[in-house]
């Protein structure tokens, strides 16, 4: 009877120690088949086909934490994108509305001299007139000063309607792709408005640097029996 049960424990014994073999050998694998100061060990205890699993799955998993990776970058790619598209007309709108409040204020500082050079023949008053956006018409045959800027994101005020801040008369126009500003300063009826002591119109377009002008009084037409203001440009001297 004790030499027919140590056969049989024998007998289980050969089944059971190559399962513990294996199990352990998937117990390297799963465990340490990513460190690679193991995997040395790992690869000497597995079977070849074993080898060839563990490779497929470290390759599968490598693939997969690149997938994940370019899929994340494309996300953020576009949650940037959508919120440049939405910051930045917003960002040049609020640029665009500074340029026509600071032209106003500037326009109304050229009224201010003119006033000031009205009061006695002779007089001579200088500004310096800053316009990085726009164009400026001197326009001696309407006596008016005008400054028109284009291609405005958002409309600065009703269309069509004239708005007065002081001496200057904004209107702001629909055009086909936004809109379009006028600010005016209109001298008609009031004084004969002159540049360089002619009647023809000047243009002048944006600068990176202040334009000096100098306005003079040079008394009373008598033909016309209006005050002449003369505008003369001095940047250059």
């Amino acid at each position: 009877m004790t030499i027919q049960s140590t056969k049989q424990t024998t007998a289980i014994r050969k089944w059971i120690i190559p399962l513990e073999l294996v199990s352990m050998r998937k117990l390297c694998f799963l465990k340490h088949c990513n460190s690679k100061s193991l995997i040395g060990s790992c690869n000497m205890s597995l079977s070849p086909k074993l080898q060839t699993t563990r490779k497929k799955f470290v390759i599968k998993r490598k693939a997969q934490i690149w997938v994940e990776t370019v899929i994340y970058v494309l996300i953020g790619l576009a949650l940037i994108g959508l919120v440049l598209g939405f910051v930045v007309p917003r960002i040049n709108e609020a640029k665009d509305r500074l340029v026509v409040e600071q032209t106003i204020d500037s326009l109304n500082a050229v009224d201010e001299k003119i006033n000031s050079a009205l009061t006695a023949p002779g007089n001579v008053r200088r500004i310096d007139f800053t316009m990085k956006k726009g164009e400026l018409y001197i326009k001696p045959e309407e006596d008016r000063i005008v400054f028109v800027f284009e291609g405005l994101g958002e409309a600065y005020s009703e269309p069509d309607s004239v708005i007065e801040f002081a001496k200057v008369e904004e209107v702001t126009r629909k055009m086909q792709k936004g809109y379009s500003i006028e600010l005016t300063l209109n001298y008609a009826e009031e004084f004969d408005l002159r540049y360089e002591n002619s009647g023809s119109e000047k243009k002048l377009t944006q600068s990176a640097t202040p334009y000096k002008f100098s306005i003079i009084n040079r008394g009373v037409d008598p033909e016309i029996g209006l005050v002449i203001i003369d505008i003369e440009e001095i940047s250059g001297r």
